[in-house]
């Protein structure tokens, strides 16, 4: 099944992205300097570029992408983009990450959906061969098949299909499997940032998890970075806002409602943290975000 460009509603799109296992898009956007402002989702975002060149900017860095040039930016990484050189046409895939750790593979295969340092971005994710290219967009091309006729074994076949867009991934970027095993504590500290992601809305802390994973305070902090690059804090706060841009995107619901869904007790800290993380305010997002939704719809 062919991917039609802009066969979507860009609300729908990006509400898909963070509620669905996996999505598939092709985008068309015009006019240089345009695009999306800073946000964050919970999946692994995949970009492929087809046509024209634009600048993401994460991390402090900024990625540009153009033809048969692939990005990739992990789960509640905060980014934007803009178009340097119009049409910006481009293949979108996003996986949730407890979908494609339910496919159980490799560890080794998890660094497909990380966020590349720039120079490894340079070096091997940029100027792919059109084969390469050729055969990852036809594989999305019946993913897309499989998720829309919902035949027997549907899921069956998704999940190979996924597999197949890691592994091929996986060697087009030139990776390589690592010679030690994942650590019973790596293992345990998933555990934790699983159940974080499930249960965002509670109390959350390190004496309720230690509690929880019959684990010493000290030791979820030490190891949840070690294992993670960020502070046990820093990640619950960062899930907590993730799900309050979705709540600002596809609700009504007031600022200090989204604030106790997401699992603060005071309003405060609420727009301190999401000022933090988002750089602006929550209505000033929720505006923005609306603004970004009408210019899609009238340029469809």
């Amino acid at each position: 099944m062919i991917i039609k460009i802009n066969d979507y509603n860009k609300h729908d799109m990006i509400r898909q992205t963070n509620e669905k296992k996996y999505s598939i898009s092709r985008t068309r956007d015009y006019g240089v300097g345009v695009g999306m402002g800073f946000h964050l989702h919970n999946s692994t975002e995949i970009i492929i570029g087809e046509e024209g060149i634009a600048k993401y900017s994460l991390l402090g860095r900024e990625y540009l992408v153009g033809k048969n040039d692939i990005l990739v930016i992990s789960p509640m990484e905060i980014h934007q983009f803009e178009i340097v050189k119009e049409p910006f046409i481009r293949y979108g895939f996003t996986v949730n990450p407890i979908y494609y750790r339910s496919l159980n593979l490799d560890n080794d295969l998890g660094q497909v959906f990380l966020t590349p340092t720039l120079e490894q971005y340079e070096k091997n994710y940029r100027k792919m061969s059109s084969d390469t290219v050729k055969n990852f967009v036809s594989l999305l091309e019946e993913l897309k098949t499989e998720e829309i006729k919902g035949e027997f074994f549907s899921s069956h076949m998704e999940r190979f299909l996924v597999s197949q867009l890691t592994i091929l991934l996986f060697r087009s970027f030139k990776m390589s499997k690592s010679d030690t095993r994942v650590s019973n504590m790596n293992e345990r500290m998933q555990e934790i940032q699983e159940y974080i992601n499930l249960n965002f809305h509670e109390k959350l802390d390190l004496e309720s998890l230690s509690r929880l994973f019959f684990l010493h305070p000290s030791t979820i902090s030490k190891e949840f970075k070690k294992s993670f690059g960020t502070t046990l804090v820093k990640y619950i706060n960062t899930v907590r806002i993730c799900e309050a841009t979705r709540l600002l995107e596809n609700t009504k619901y007031s600022v200090s409602l989204i604030s106790d869904m997401c699992g603060y007790e005071q309003v405060n800290t609420f727009l301190r943290q999401f000022k933090s993380i988002m750089e602006t305010t929550p209505l000033q997002y929720r505006n923005s975000m609306l603004k970004f939704y009408e210019n899609g719809s009238a340029k469809k």
